[in-house]
């Protein structure tokens, strides 16, 4: 028996995983903190396939490589900065007294630029409405040192649920997902597309794992599955199976759904995962 994780390579308490005699390795990730076993799903890594593949919860997801065709990109192009262009025309005076509201509510920047990983592993700063303390990266590492309960959170999602940093009217831009109206202008430049899989920090890509090649052949999105799925409900395990759901299966049309799909979310008074 080896000790390791697909998602975690270098950290040997996450994971216990086993090579079967046909080849497969069999992991059960083991979260942070005790979660009931509802909450945790088994991930299988096929090796005995070429290209390598992921089995979790009944899917089964090759980890392809192939680059898109260049014509399908360019017809995605075209749409991205259509699109784009129209929703910065279009929310522009909202963005600008958001950005007011932001400046007075609380000290600090009425945007909040952070580094992200962009296609085939680059980096671009995306833009979005300003909704923590201007500190809150520093008080990041002293909170999950302090609370083992928001630790243990964060090590499952990357998010907190009730963040402490966050500002009153953070929590409204949040719950509506207003504070990303700035990504359009990472869509025009280039940085992402409008559909994609979520934008990771610097730090994450190691989670990613045997997976995370698949998914840097594609750009990151300002909406994806894991938006329409559950967002921060999901654990960051279901997170990089759903990014590579769509970086395999990506379709102009599986676009518009997904866009029909977060236009509806953002339109229900209650939504779930969003904070």
């Amino acid at each position: 028996m080896a000790t390791t994780d697909l998602y975690y390579p270098d950290d040997s308490e996450r994971g216990v995983a086993e090579r079967s005699p046909s080849g497969h390795l069999r992991l059960a990730p083991q979260p942070f903190a005790p979660q009931p076993s509802s909450e945790r799903s088994e991930v299988i890594v096929d090796l005995t396939c070429d290209p390598p593949a992921i089995e979790f919860r009944g899917r089964r997801l090759v980890l392809d490589e192939t680059r898109p065709l260049p014509k399908a990109e360019r017809r995605r192009r075209i749409f991205d900065v259509t699109a784009a262009g129209f929703g910065l025309v279009v929310s522009a005076p909202v963005i600008g007294l958001l950005w007011l509201g932001v400046k007075a509510s609380s000290r600090g920047p009425g945007f909040y630029r952070s580094a992200r990983v962009a296609r085939d592993g680059g980096q671009f700063e995306a833009i979005k409405l300003r909704t923590m303390r201007v500190d809150a990266d520093d008080l990041l590492p002293q909170l999950l040192a302090t609370d083992p309960l928001a630790r243990a959170e964060y090590e499952r999602s990357a998010k907190l649920t009730n963040d402490p940093r966050t500002t009153a009217l953070g929590r409204v831009l949040r719950k509506t997902s207003m504070d990303e109206l700035p990504q359009l202008w990472n869509v025009l430049r280039g940085d992402i597309s409008l559909v994609g899989p979520r934008p990771c920090l610097p730090d994450e890509p190691d989670r990613y794992g045997a997976a995370l090649s698949t998914v840097l052949r594609v750009k990151p999105g300002l909406t994806g599955l894991w938006q329409v799925s559950g967002r921060s409900d999901l654990s960051f395990d279901e997170r990089v199976v759903l990014d590579v759901e769509y970086a395999t299966t990506r379709s102009l049309g599986g676009d518009l759904r997904i866009i029909g799909r977060t236009i509806a979310q953002l339109l229900r008074p209650h939504r779930h995962g969003a904070y």
